[in-house]
């Protein structure tokens, strides 16, 4: 009995708390604070290529805080008319499902996937995530995110995982129970 009520407590204490038991493996992230302005990220760890001569950090000044991507300053800026940027990631064995997930202060700025299949890309806000599917021996995707628009685009809080992505701390409650 004393099992039982044990076990029963630790589920509704999952529930409640929002406790995931599926491990996340984040295969890369970059969130562009250890650059200065006007840096270009190029080269290094994930062979960064930066496309356009807009396409470079960017550090906020005080009127252009309504332009964040919704993280903080700095953030990469892309270049207007095909700026881009991109990044190859090692996958050191892993395949199948993985999630590419990054904030933007725009709607038409597109993510593309090199060696593997990517899903239909979902913006809510400035929350952005591609579903990926990496076949078995991939050594390494290529990603590539390019501003198809004519104004210049902020990115910030790249990350690719496996997994469940982390919810923020606290509670949820859905529509039928706030009142």
């Amino acid at each position: 009995m004393n099992k039982i009520l044990r076990f029963s407590m630790m589920a509704v204490l999952a529930l409640v708390a929002n406790i995931g038991f599926a491990q996340t493996t984040i295969l890369w992230q970059e969130d562009f604070s250890s650059y200065k302005a006007n840096d270009v990220p190029n080269g290094g760890t994930y062979n960064y290529a930066c496309v356009g001569t807009g396409t470079k950090v960017y550090v906020d000044t005080e009127k252009d805080k309504a332009n964040l991507a919704g993280g903080e300053s700095p953030e990469l800026l892309v270049g207007k008319k095909g700026g881009s940027f991109s990044a190859t990631v090692a996958l050191n064995g892993v395949s199948g499902q993985l999630t590419l997930t990054y904030k933007t202060n725009k709607d038409f700025i597109k993510a593309t996937v090199e060696n593997a299949t990517a899903g239909d890309l979902v913006q809510t806000g400035y929350d952005v995530s591609l579903p990926i599917t990496v076949a078995a021996g991939t050594a390494s995707i290529t990603i590539k995110i390019a501003n198809e628009g004519s104004k210049n685009v902020r990115l910030d809080n790249i990350k690719l995982f496996q997994g469940v992505g982390k919810k923020a701390p606290g509670l949820s409650w859905g529509t039928a129970t706030r009142t």
